[in-house]
């Protein structure tokens, strides 16, 4: 019975939470300000709020995983790219190597992708 509650306490899983609006507008407007022309942007989606592996096996706790397709510095699409954002006591950040996390963190087969129109539809 003991080896059981073990072995239930190691397969259970913690479950994501959707995204909130006031997080999804301030990653809209990260994008807007860090991207050359964020009004590009296409093929977008964003994953719940969720625990992520990050550099060297170390736990965020409440990540974001946001993916796009914008043009480049020379007008051109350069592909799919990942950011990950952190949700942190104070808010939420851009995760960078001060949380170490990487845009590897969210090539992961756990981490599913829905739509993030706010983002595609910018004006």
């Amino acid at each position: 019975m003991r080896s059981l509650i073990v072995l239930l306490a190691l397969t259970t899983t913690v479950a994501a939470e959707p995204v909130t609006k006031a997080e999804r507008a301030w990653i809209v407007d990260y994008m807007t300000q860090t991207l050359r022309d964020p009004y590009s942007i296409r093929s977008t989606g964003i994953s719940e709020v969720r625990p992520l592996t990050g550099d060297a096996g170390r736990t965020i706790p409440a990540g974001i995983c946001v993916r796009y397709n914008a043009k480049n510095g020379y007008g051109a699409y350069g592909g799919i790219d990942t950011l990950v954002f952190v949700r942190t006591p104070t808010g939420l950040v851009y995760g960078d190597w001060r949380h170490a996390v990487s845009t590897k963190t969210c090539w992961v087969d756990n981490v599913v992708y829905g739509p993030f129109p706010e983002l595609a539809n910018l004006k």
